[in-house]
Order: structure tokens, then C-alpha cells, then sequence
């Protein structure tokens, strides 16, 4: 192999920022640790990315796994990209169609599983994961002590597909 090819395989993973556009559409982070991916959409593409890891570097994203991941494994080893820009002159309803846009890209890369991903909410609606873990999270509010998790169980650990696909929301 070349040496100028070799040299390339080296260099360290930048993380893509400056690649983004600054226009509307959907953008995904990958965590190159995990391989856990999250996908979400704004209108401003690089500033959404900058916003998500200056949040990442300060330790305060809202999003708890991607927060733990972080201090687990830095906060710069995610890669930012962007999947689809849309010309918001040429859409009419510009956040509807995001929002399909966004559901489209989480199933796609199955984000939405939280053994791939860390999306708890496409295009508006919380996935089955997150709506159980907010379920989780009132029944220890309301119970004061009657209701709690089990020793060594942390509310934002990943949730079984098997146990998703039993539990009824609601119940």
C-alpha cells in the first residue's frame, strides 16, 4: 500500500462539523465508540451540531444516554452528518415535512432501538422505549418509596426489545 495511503488511515477522525450546511434538513451523530446513532432535524444544521457538542463537552445534554456515553467515552467521538437539506423554498410546510423527514431517517437506521440509537422522539412523537421510561419515571415521582428500581438498575439503561414489545402503554 502507498505510503500517502497509509498516512490517511492515521490521521485522526475529525468530527464534521465544519462539512454541515447551514440550511434545514435532518443530521445524524454517530457515536464512534458505541456505533449508537442519533438522528434529528432542525433548520439550521450546523448550528444545531455545534449547539449538540458544546452541550456534550459541558456534560449538560438533554439526552441522558448520549450525556452518560459522553463522560463514559469524551465528548468528541461523535461524527457529525448531515442526511438530507431541504430548500425551504421549495417546500411549503416546512416543519411537516422535516418531521417526515426525520421519521424516515430513525427507522431507516433503526435510531429509534435503543440498542442502535438514542432518538426518544421522531418528528414530534416520543418512541415506545422513551414513553416507558417517562412511565418509569412517574410511578417513582407518585409512589414516594413504594415503587423503586431494582439495585443496580439505572433508569436510562437501554430497554429490552422483548419487554418493549409486551408492555402496554398505559398500563
Amino acid at each position: 500500500m502507498p505510503a500517502v495511503i497509509d498516512d490517511i488511515f492515521q490521521t485522526l477522525p475529525v468530527d464534521g462539523i465544519a462539512l454541515l450546511p447551514a440550511k434545514p434538513g435532518i443530521y445524524a451523530m454517530l457515536n464512534r465508540v458505541t456505533r449508537k446513532i442519533n438522528v434529528g432535524q432542525s433548520a439550521n444544521i450546523f448550528k444545531r451540531c455545534v449547539l449538540h457538542r458544546t452541550q456534550l463537552r459541558a456534560g449538560n445534554s438533554a439526552n441522558m444516554r448520549m450525556r452518560r456515553d459522553a463522560q463514559r467515552y469524551g465528548p468528541d467521538v461523535w461524527t457529525y452528518l448531515a442526511l438530507a437539506v431541504v430548500d425551504a423554498a421549495d417546500v411549503t410546510n416546512l416543519a411537516r415535512h422535516l418531521d417526515r423527514l426525520e421519521v424516515y431517517w430513525v427507522v431507516q437506521l433503526q435510531a429509534h432501538d435503543e440498542v442502535h440509537g438514542y432518538v426518544s422522539e421522531a418528528g414530534h412523537c416520543r418512541t415506545r422505549g422513551a414513553r416507558f421510561r417517562d412511565r418509569e419515571r412517574k410511578l417513582l415521582r407518585q409512589s414516594s418509596g413504594k415503587y423503586e428500581l431494582l439495585p443496580g438498575i439505572d433508569i436510562n439503561d437501554p430497554i429490552s426489545p422483548l419487554l418493549l414489545s409486551a408492555w402496554v402503554p398505559g398500563s
